[in-house]
C-alpha cells in the first residue's frame, strides 16, 4: 500500500501489458521519479520499468520549473530503451496521449493537450509530462488525482485542478495507473515498429492548440499566427499573419499562449 491510495497487489494483478509496467518500483517519497529512473537505468533496469512514488519533493517540469506533487497525485516515470530514435523524438507525445487516454477510460472528463506537454480539464491543468533522453528515454507523468483545491500552492490555485475536484468525488489511483501503463504499452509497441500515424492522430484529437490563434515565444522573440498543424516528430506548425510558416520542435524551449 502506498499512502493509502495505490494497492500494489491489486495493480500488479490487473496489469495486462507486454512490456510497460511488468517491472514496477514503488516509493513513498522521492526527489523526482525521473531522477530515480535515471539511476535505475544506469544500473541496467529493463525496458518498460516504471518508477512510481506517492510524493515528490523536487518534481520538475519544462524549463527546470518545479512540479507540485501532493499526496493524492500520481507521480511516475517509465524507462524506455527503443532500438531507434523515433521514440525519443515523440516521447512527450506518448506521455500526454497516454495520460489523456487513461483519464478518458476512468472518468467522463474530456482531457485536452495544451502544446506540447500539459493536460488540461475544463481549462485548468491536471497533468504534465517531462520527457528526457540520454542512453534511454524517460517519460515522467504527473497527474493530480485526489488533490483538494486548498492543497495547491497559492500561485497555481487558480490554474491547477485535480480529477476529484472536477468530478466531485474521488478517483481510484490504482485503476488510473494501470490504465496509463496499458496506454503507454500500446503506444510504445506501435512506435517500436516506426509507425507514428496512430499516435499523431490521437495527439491531434486531444489538442487544445490546433486551429487556434496563438503567440509562440522562442529565444526572446514572439511569433503570432494560427496553429495550423501539430506533428509528433516536427512539432507545432504556425502560419503567421504574413502567411509564412514556422515550425517549433516540441523539445525546444518555446512557450505558447492564446492570442
Amino acid at each position: 500500500m502506498m499512502n493509502g491510495n495505490v494497492n500494489l497487489e491489486d495493480l500488479i494483478g490487473n496489469i495486462e501489458t507486454n512490456l510497460v509496467g511488468r517491472n514496477v518500483r514503488f516509493f513513498e517519497s522521492v526527489t523526482s521519479t525521473n531522477e530515480i529512473a535515471r539511476k535505475l537505468a544506469k544500473e541496467g533496469a529493463q525496458d518498460g520499468t516504471v518508477v512510481v512514488a506517492g510524493t515528490q519533493t523536487a518534481g520538475r517540469g519544462r524549463y527546470g520549473r518545479s512540479w507540485f506533487s501532493a499526496p493524492g497525485s500520481i507521480c511516475m516515470t517509465v524507462i524506455l530503451r527503443p532500438d531507434h530514435d523515433v521514440a525519443t523524438r515523440v516521447a512527450s507525445a506518448i506521455g500526454t496521449v497516454a495520460a489523456c487516454g487513461a483519464i478518458e477510460l476512468n472518468t467522463p472528463l474530456n482531457p485536452k493537450i495544451v502544446w506540447p506537454n500539459d493536460v488540461f480539464v475544463n481549462g485548468r491543468k491536471v497533468a504534465g509530462v517531462l520527457a528526457e533522453a540520454s542512453s534511454c528515454v524517460l517519460i515522467g507523468i504527473g497527474i493530480n488525482v485526489n488533490v483538494k483545491p486548498r492543497e495547491f500552492p497559492e500561485d497555481i490555485r487558480k490554474t491547477a485542478t485535480s480529477l476529484s475536484e472536477e468530478l466531485g468525488k474521488k478517483v481510484q489511483p490504482s485503476k488510473l495507473l494501470g490504465s496509463i501503463f496499458m496506454e503507454l504499452d500500446s503506444l510504445y509497441t506501435t512506435i517500436a515498429v516506426g509507425e507514428t500515424s496512430v499516435l499523431e492522430a490521437e495527439w491531434k484529437s486531444y489538442s487544445a492548440t490546433l486551429g487556434k490563434a496563438v503567440v509562440v515565444s522562442e529565444n526572446g522573440s514572439s511569433y503570432e499566427g494560427r496553429a495550423i498543424d501539430v506533428s509528433v516528430e516536427e512539432g507545432l506548425i504556425l502560419e503567421t499573419h504574413e502567411g509564412a510558416r514556422r515550425i517549433f520542435p516540441p523539445d525546444t524551449s518555446t512557450m505558447v499562449r492564446d492570442a
